[in-house]
């Protein structure tokens, strides 16, 4: 036989302890009382210690839930602040991104500008090409036809007037 201070020293709490665990058994796995005793037999204080396991696991287990908790508290604290710095990283990244395609367009327009003044250009020269060709043409013509046409001294006389030139003709 066990007494109460025995059983509470085995599972090292208080006798009160062991009086709330006694009261919380169903009726069948209580011990017996007599005079106000429990008397303690070994099926009673195997139903009490299996209760006090159960009861004690299941403390550590709320105890380890409040702790994981906590610590999955932290972590997303942790990754709210990770999600923060992310969120502001995209941000920059997404002006980045805006101000490279502006700068992409402002070039594509300036060649593009750039083209057409070089197409204007080219086009001015060649009509300026044709037309200095024309006046080359023209000049070698004129050229010709001054080397084709007598100068005053070579040129016959005209009827009348006698190898007198033109401000000669009245006298």
């Amino acid at each position: 036989m066990t007494s109460i201070t025995q059983l509470a020293k085995e599972l090292k709490v208080s006798r009160a302890r062991v009086y709330q665990i006694i009261e919380k058994l169903d009726n069948d796995k209580k011990p017996k009382k007599k005079d106000d005793r429990y008397i303690f037999d070994d099926q009673a204080v195997n139903n009490i210690r299996q209760y006090f396991i159960k009861t004690s696991i299941k403390s550590n287990d709320t105890r380890q839930k409040k702790i994981d908790s906590k610590d999955d508290s932290q972590t997303i604290r942790i990754l709210e602040s990770q999600l923060d710095v992310k969120d502001r990283q995209i941000e920059k990244l997404q002006k980045l991104v805006d101000q490279s395609q502006q700068l992409q367009l402002q070039t594509q327009k300036q060649l593009e500008s750039t083209s057409e003044k070089l197409k204007l250009l080219e086009s001015k020269k060649e009509t300026s090409d044709k037309s200095s060709e024309n006046v080359k043409k023209d000049s070698n013509i004129n050229i010709k036809e001054q080397s084709q046409k007598p100068s005053d001294d070579t040129r016959e006389p005209r009827n009348g007037t006698s190898g007198r030139k033109w401000w000669q003709v009245w006298k």
